[in-house]
This record gives structure tokens, sequence and C-alpha cells, in this order.
């Protein structure tokens, strides 16, 4: 899984969003990489207004707020494969 935070460093609402994911990973034991984009140059790529905001496999999760730990296992779960 690949998930991409994009945000201001320092702000303190991409501190707690990143928190939520990575504690939502250690939970569901999910292997993932995560790229935090903070470089004032890289975020302008990405077709946004609101901030921070993550994506999951490409997909937007969520932008210009912190979503809670329940809201993000869950969305990791919508991206976890399918098992038979």
């Amino acid at each position: 899984m690949k998930i991409q935070i994009i945000g201001a460093e320092k702000d303190p609402t991409f501190q707690k969003l990143l928190q939520n994911i990575l504690h939502a990973i250690h939970e569901l034991q999910i292997e993932a990489t995560i790229d935090e984009i903070t470089d004032l140059k890289e975020i302008p790529d990405y077709p946004l207004t609101l901030y921070p905001a993550v994506y999951v496999n490409g997909e937007l999760m969520c932008q210009g707020k912190c979503i809670t730990l329940e809201q993000v296992r869950d969305c990791l779960r919508q991206h976890l494969p399918a098992t038979k």
C-alpha cells in the first residue's frame, strides 16, 4: 500500500494526521510506504485546494482536515486486497 500525506511538515494538523495513519498501519498490521510531501516545490503537483491531504494508492482519502483514527482505519481497510 502506498500512502502520501501532503502538507506543511510543522503544521499540527499534518502531524496529528500522520500519527493517526502510523497508528492505524500498526494496528492493522499493514505493509505500507508513507511518502511525506512537504516540499513547497512539489505540493503544487497535486490538484488540491486544501491541506493537509492524504492519498492511498493514488486515490484521494481526505483533504483540509485531520480525520480520526477510526476513519483512517476504515479507509485503509477499503484499500486492502480482497482475501479469499
